[in-house]
């Protein structure tokens, strides 16, 4: 069964009134009885519908319809959605198969994406909101004790940024969290996209903090090439069964000067990137040049409008005990001698958990060469002075 074909036999069955008009989309059926969907829908009537299009497609629809026997109560506008897409994805990936036979270079992982939409079913342009389920966006756990019990994990789609001063322990914050989805998730895998470091310092780092079996270390794939934000997703993409992405770190992913521009660009492209992998996205990212010491905010993230605005999440890292801080700062998050903050101020849709002592800091056991403590829930602390 083909577009057409399925065009021709939704269309008949419209004409018999088989159908109701609400129920069926012109834009999905193969020309001309798309025309003669929307002509219906108009309210024309049969006899100017004929003039107009001509009786050879009806008469071809009808005597399809007729010729159904047992088949006349399939899912009819299913096949033709399905057929749709199918078609619509074979003149996208046209376009690529022209490309390939010329010698050029071409984006796999676009490809990947459409191929897996068409066999999903999920490759149509638009979706009645009749047919849409109203959910908030699920949360995932991560196996990272304290993110999961005061957070509720993260987003199953989404950008989360964490940013903080270097030497924070930003990269082991990646690693720990790394290792904990891969051990929370045993059929997912986990892309880490190492702009600073070689992939075999990572792999030190992930050793320090914790100990993986061979296969969990498996599913955990590095990249250390200095790549542009859509490569990282076009390389993200064709990795199957993929449940987190982790890329260190923002800023090495511009070529030239950091500006407002181009940092516009790294979280436009990671917020629609998350989309279309359909998994959170955590980036790193340092904080300006303003920041100066103290529990650190939103608007020390470089450029933090644009972060506010296409992040989903907003994490960020605080030691009292090797950060400056004043006697107020002091007072918000006490310093404790091996603990260190990891302070959520941007959830968004609002905060499942501590609806109303957030946003808020977790303070957790840290220890420069070992990470963060990741089985262990820590203390939450109320940020609302802090605003």
């Amino acid at each position: 069964m083909n577009w057409q074909d399925a065009s021709e036999i939704v269309c008949g069955k419209l004409w018999c009134g088989q159908l109701a008009i609400n129920a069926v989309r012109h834009d999905l059926l193969f020309p001309p009885y798309d025309e003669i969907v929307k002509r219906i829908a108009k309210g024309d009537s049969k006899e100017d519908i004929i003039l107009s299009v001509g009786i050879n497609p009806i008469q071809s629809s009808i005597d399809a319809v007729e010729s159904l026997n047992g088949l006349g109560n399939a899912d009819w506008l299913g096949i033709l959605e399905q057929t749709a897409i199918a078609h619509d994805a074979g003149m996208r990936l046209e376009k690529f198969g022209k490309k390939l036979q010329k010698g050029d270079e071409v984006d796999w992982g676009t490809i990947n994406f459409i191929a897996d939409k068409a066999q999903n079913g999920t490759g149509g342009k638009f979706v009645p909101l009749s047919e849409i389920e109203g959910l908030e966006v699920p949360f995932k756990k991560t196996g990272f004790v304290a993110i999961d019990e005061h957070l509720g994990g993260l987003p199953e789609v989404g950008q989360v940024i964490v940013a903080a001063a270097p030497g924070s322990g930003k990269t082991t914050f990646m690693a720990d969290l790394a290792s904990c989805w891969a051990v929370e998730h045993p059929q997912e895998k986990v892309a880490i996209f190492t702009l600073e470091m070689m992939a075999r310092e990572l792999k030190m780092r992930f050793s320090e903090v914790m100990h993986l079996t061979k296969e969990q270390q498996s599913r955990i794939l590095v990249n250390d090439d200095i790549l542009t934000p859509e490569e990282v997703i076009s390389y993200a993409a064709t990795i199957e069964n993929l449940g987190l992405v982790c890329i260190d770190f923002a800023d090495l992913l511009i070529s030239g000067e950091t500006t407002e521009s181009t940092m516009a660009h790294i979280y436009r492209s990671f917020m629609l990137g998350a989309k279309k992998l359909g998994c959170p996205i955590v980036l790193l990212s340092q904080l300006s040049r303003n920041y100066d010491g103290g529990i650190p905010r939103p608007n020390h993230i470089r450029y933090t409008g644009l972060a506010e605005a296409l992040a989903w999440m907003i994490l960020m890292l605080y030691n009292p005990n090797t950060d400056w801080f004043a006697e107020d700062d002091a007072d918000i998050l006490p310093p404790v001698s091996g603990r260190a903050y990891i302070l959520a101020w941007k959830v968004r849709g609002g905060f499942r958990l501590h609806k109303t002592d957030s946003p808020g800091a977790i303070q957790v056991n840290f220890k420069g060469d070992k990470g963060w403590r990741t089985n262990h829930p820590g203390n939450w602390f109320s940020l609302q002075k802090a605003i």
